[in-house]
This record gives C-alpha cells, sequence and structure tokens, in this order.
C-alpha cells in the first residue's frame, strides 16, 4: 500500500473519530457552536450513517446551508448585474443630455435649467 493511500486512510478515519467524539456530547443543542459547525462540515465526509439521527440532520443542515449559499450568491449577482445596469443607463443618459445640451448652445438656444 502506498504512503498517500495510508494517510488518506488515517485521515478518513480521524475524521469518522472525531465525528463519533463530538456526536456523543451530551445536550446537544449546548454543544459548542464551533464544535457543531464542524459536525455539519464532518457528516459530509464519515461513511453515510442514516440511522443516525444527528448525522441525519447535519446533512440535512449542511445541504440547507449550500442552498442558502448558492441563492444567496445569485441573487448577489442579479443584484449586482441590474445595478450596473441601472448605471450604465444613467452613464447614457447624461451623456445625452450633455450633447443635447451642447448641440442647443451651439444653435443659441441655451435654456436655462432650475432644479429645485
Amino acid at each position: 500500500m502506498s504512503s498517500s493511500k495510508q494517510h488518506e486512510d488515517e485521515i478518513q478515519e480521524r475524521k469518522e473519530e472525531l465525528y463519533d467524539l463530538i456526536s456523543l456530547t451530551e445536550n446537544y443543542p449546548l454543544t459548542d457552536y464551533h464544535n457543531r459547525l464542524l459536525l455539519r462540515e464532518l457528516s459530509a465526509q464519515v461513511v453515510p450513517r442514516p440511522a443516525d439521527p444527528k448525522w441525519r440532520f447535519m446533512r440535512a443542515a449542511k445541504r440547507f446551508n449550500n442552498v442558502i449559499r448558492s441563492v444567496g450568491i445569485a441573487v448577489g449577482l442579479v443584484i449586482g448585474g441590474a445595478s450596473v445596469k441601472v448605471l450604465l443607463s444613467l452613464e447614457e443618459f447624461s451623456q445625452r443630455i450633455l450633447k443635447e445640451h451642447k448641440e442647443e448652445k451651439k444653435a443659441g438656444k441655451e435654456k436655462r435649467v432650475v432644479f429645485s
């Protein structure tokens, strides 16, 4: 067996052990926040445990988190794209107004614009 394969097997074994250790913590809702995050991440990396309610809950939480993150990114991209479009249209509008103003000035039809 190659050295890298041995390392991979040992890492996987340690992940399983760490998942078991954190999972066995009594008063699960009171478990340290960072340990819960680690447990959620490990739930995706250990051998599936469909009979374990904590594992099922953590897998669902991980999937939900991934969906929310993806939706957030998508919404951010849409809002960002819309913002760019609005800014570009405002730039085009201001360029058109400036061009019209210059043309009117050349033609001697200067208008006074009053902003209130």
